[in-house]
């Protein structure tokens, strides 16, 4: 049997015992019918996470959600399946924005990009390296701008080239 798991924490403080418990009851005033809301764990059948700040979610095809609310951390980690795609999307109306000190995208195959319009703001120096060469494909033109354009190796043209001193 396939089951989807869940787990949040109880929204409380640590100096508020109460708001901590991980099960709650709701008996009748004689205490003979009830229902239990929550769960119960124990040393042999522990909590996904730990800590009043982590969410958690685990999908029966193994793909896991976390969040940890203190430390800012999600994650998202879906499986590899057989004869299906991997599919993480992230879809917006307006503007979607990912934003840190350093972000690293990672490809084994290939890394796509699609957009009708790209542009690319680097403020400072930096070296794009390939061990394997690539190709610049344009049906339009290709214009270089730079103060110092240095060119190490060959230029081959089946067109014309263009070079403008101080242009």
């Amino acid at each position: 049997m396939r089951v989807n798991q869940f787990y949040i924490p109880p929204d409380g403080h640590a100096e508020d015992d109460d708001k901590r418990d991980i099960a709650r009851g709701i008996v009748t005033e004689d205490g003979e019918d009830g229902v239990c809301l929550g769960c119960h764990y124990t040393d042999e059948t522990r909590p996904p996470v730990v800590g009043p700040d982590q969410y958690y979610a685990h999908f029966s095809d193994g793909t896991q959600i976390s969040y940890d609310r203190d430390k800012h951390h999600l994650r998202i980690a879906v499986p590899e399946s057989e004869g299906d795609d991997l599919s993480v999307e992230i879809v917006g109306g307006g503007t979607v924005r990912i934003a840190a000190e350093n972000i690293t995208l990672s490809a084994e195959e290939l890394l796509k990009i699609a957009a009708k319009k790209l542009a690319m703001n680097i403020e400072e120096s930096s070296t794009l390296t390939t061990t394997g060469g690539f190709d610049i494909n344009a049906t339009g033109k290709v214009k270089i701008n730079g103060s110092n354009v240095s060119v190490l190796g060959g230029v081959d043209s089946d067109g014309d080239t263009n070079v403008a001193d101080g242009q």
